[in-house]
């Protein structure tokens, strides 16, 4: 299985979603992204890091999750050998505009170089807002909504599924459970 986690817009929660599928699957982490935490949380053997203008080595049957910076353009053959390579595309979304705009042109870009592949959008960094009125429901939550609204009135079919997260501290409890010698000594 190859996952790509890409949003071109920054601080949308790419990192945490690599990182947690990657742990909890045993996936290799893939990233074209120089400033990545992933060699304070894993093993030299368990990440492949590259430039942005470089394509990624064919991993064979290799799980991996690709973790994406940056736009697709002319210099980003790392995310177009990605997502040409890849099973599904996970595109974090914040209920931000600058967020949705940056997420809805991802998810045409995705579409140009793969119109078949299977898209998920994770609705990231929710939190109730006062005139949310639901229990543990979170796909019923007014910023979930919106973004999803957002998404199928842009681009119409293009997006398979949807998922809400919540705002949590999962990527923060990676480091406090990680045994990497780097962690331990800060």
């Amino acid at each position: 299985m190859k996952i790509t986690v890409h949003n071109s817009e920054g601080g949308v929660g790419k990192m945490p979603i690599s990182a947690n599928i990657a742990i909890d699957k045993g996936f290799m982490i893939a990233t074209n992204e120089h400033t990545s935490i992933y060699e304070y949380i894993l093993s030299d053997d368990e990440f492949v890091e590259i430039d942005m203008n470089e394509d990624f080595p064919d991993f064979d049957e290799m799980n991996v999750v690709f973790d994406l910076a940056g736009s697709i353009n002319k210099n980003s053959q790392s995310i177009k050998s990605a997502i040409s390579m890849s099973d599904v595309v996970i595109v974090p979304i914040s209920c931000e505009l600058k967020s949705m705009l940056s997420g809805s042109n991802t998810i045409q870009e995705i579409k140009n170089i793969n119109s078949e592949i299977d898209i998920l959008v994770v609705t990231t960094k929710r939190q109730k807002q006062r005139e949310d009125v639901f229990l543990d429901n979170w796909d019923q939550s007014k910023e979930f909504i919106e973004i999803r609204s957002y998404i199928e009135s842009a681009l119409p079919g293009s997006v398979n599924h949807y998922l809400p997260l919540k705002a949590l501290k999962a990527f923060d409890n990676i480091f406090e459970k990680t045994k990497h010698p780097t962690i331990n000594k800060i």
